[in-house]
C-alpha cells in the first residue's frame, strides 16, 4: 500500500474526523517514502530513528494527512524520572515500558480543527497491540518533546501531562550527554491508569513481570558509587575476624561488604555474589579494600571463601548491620528487595540451610530475616528488626 499526498480521483471534499484512520508503515517502499516525506516538511528535516520503533500514516479516504513515530525512550531524563519516582535499578529494568514519539507532521495544506489530537488518540488505542505484535513488550507510559516555539495544544487537547522544560542536554555517545542549548517540552501520558506508580512500586503487577528486563552484571555494578561501598565496608569492619591470620587473604570486612551488595542487586546466592564480585571495577574493589596481589590487580572472594565467610556470623547480625548502615543516610538504593528463597551454598554438615528475605522500600520498610533451620523446613522463625 501506497503513501499517497492527494485524493484518489472522485473523492475530493474536506477531511472529516470520523474518516480519519491509521495504520503502521510496514513495507520498505512505504518506509521510503515515510521519511522521505518527514525530510522534506518536519521542521527537524531528519527521518533517523534510533533502537526500536514504529510508524504510522494517518489517513483520510486514502490521502496521507499526518505522519508519526513510536520509538525506545530517552535514557536519562530528569522531569520523566521524578515523575515517575523510580529508582535507578527501577529504571534501567522498566525503561522498555516507556515509549517516545519521536515525530509528528500534519502534512502541509492540512487545517482541520482537531485533527493532530484525533490522530494522537487513534495511535494510542493501537499502540500497545501493534508493540506487543512487533516486540513481545506492553506499553505503559508516552513522553515527548516540544520545541518552545510550538505550544504542544495538540498533547494538551489529548490529555498529555505537561511536566516542564528539559535542562538541554543530548546524548553525545555512549555514556555521556553535551549540552545543546535548545531546552524542551516534556510531556508524558499513561496508557494504563496509574502506570507511573506501577512502574516505580516494589514489585511489578503479575502480567508485566514477565516483560520487566533483567540488567546485566555491568549495568548493575554501576549502582554502587565508591562512596556508598567504602561507608558499607566500614560497617562491616567493625566486626571482629576469627579466622586464623595464617592464609588469610579476603577480609571479613570484604566478603560481607560483597555479599550485602549482591543481595541488594537480587542475587540468589553466594555463587552469583561471587560472579557480581569479579565484574566491579578496580576502583569498587578498592574502595570495599578487596586482596591486591603482586602486580596490583584486585582479586574478588570465590564462592567457597564467601561460603566459609558467612557461617562465621549469626543471620540477625548480618541484617542488624545492614539495617544500620541503610538507615545511616549514606547514598544508597532506594528500594530494595532480597528474595526469600533457600540460600544457595549456604548448607552445612548437619543439613542446616539459610533462608534470608529482606525488603526495603522507599519509604523505609523494616528489613526482616528469616531463618530456616533445616532444609526441609521443620521450623522456621520470622523476627523483625
Amino acid at each position: 500500500m501506497a503513501i499517497c499526498t492527494s485524493f484518489s480521483k472522485g473523492l475530493e471534499g474536506p477531511i472529516q474526523l470520523s474518516h480519519v484512520t491509521v495504520r503502521p508503515v510496514k513495507s520498505e517502499i512505504e518506509k521510503l517514502r515515510w521519511n522521505e516525506l518527514i525530510c522534506q516538511h518536519h521542521y527537524l528535516h531528519n527521518a533517523n530513528l534510533c533502537g526500536r520503533q514504529i510508524r504510522y500514516v494517518a489517513e483520510c479516504r486514502g490521502k496521507c494527512v499526518a505522519l508519526l513515530s513510536f520509538g525506545t525512550s530517552s535514557w536519562h531524563l530528569a522531569g520523566r524520572d521524578d515523575w515517575i519516582g523510580w529508582n535507578e535499578h527501577q529504571r534501567l529494568s522498566r525503561l522498555n515500558f516507556v515509549l517516545q514519539n519521536s515525530r509528528f507532521l500534519l502534512l502541509p495544506g492540512v487545517r482541520t480543527p482537531s485533527l493532530a489530537s484525533k490522530v494522537l488518540s487513534l495511535c494510542q488505542k493501537r499502540l500497545n497491540r501493534d508493540w506487543q505484535e512487533r516486540y513481545d513488550q506492553p506499553i505503559l507510559v508516552l513522553e515527548t518533546f516540544v520545541d518552545q516555539c510550538y505550544p504542544g495544544a495538540c498533547y494538551r487537547a489529548d490529555n498529555w501531562k505537561r511536566l516542564g522544560q528539559t535542562r538541554g542536554f543530548s546524548r553525545g555517545g555512549a555514556s555521556f550527554y553535551r549540552k545543546n542549548d535548545t531546552p524542551k517540552t516534556l510531556w508524558v501520558k499513561e496508557l494504563r491508569r496509574g502506570a507511573a506508580k506501577i512502574l516505580s512500586s516494589l514489585k511489578l503487577p503479575v502480567d508485566l513481570v514477565p516483560f520487566e528486563r533483567k540488567l546485566e552484571v555491568d549495568e548493575q555494578t554501576r549502582m554502587f558509587t565508591c562512596k556508598t561501598l567504602e561507608s558499607l565496608y566500614d560497617v562491616f569492619n567493625a566486626l571482629s575476624d576469627s579466622r586464623r591470620r595464617a592464609g588469610r587473604r579476603h577480609s571479613l570486612a570484604s566478603c560481607l561488604s560483597l555479599v550485602a551488595c549482591g543481595f541488594l542487586i537480587g542475587c540468589e546466592g553466594l555463587g552469583e555474589c561471587a560472579n557480581f564480585g569479579r565484574e566491579l571495577k578496580p576502583a569498587q574493589m578498592r574502595a570495599l579494600n578487596m586482596y591486591q596481589d603482586r602486580n596490583g590487580n584486585y582479586r574478588s572472594p570465590c564462592h567457597n571463601t564467601l561460603w566459609r565467610i558467612f557461617s562465621l556470623i549469626e543471620p540477625l547480625e548480618f541484617e542488624r548491620l545492614i539495617g544500620e548502615w541503610y538507615n545511616s543516610g549514606v547514598q544508597r538504593p532506594k528500594a530494595l528487595a532480597m528474595d526469600g528463597k533457600t540460600l544457595r551454598g549456604s548448607i552445612d554438615e548437619d543439613g542446616n540451610a539459610l533462608h534470608v528475605v529482606s525488603v526495603i522500600s522507599q519509604g523505609h520498610t523494616p528489613f526482616f530475616s528469616k531463618r530456616r533451620q533445616t532444609i526441609k523446613g521443620e521450623k522456621e522463625r520470622l523476627q523483625e528488626i
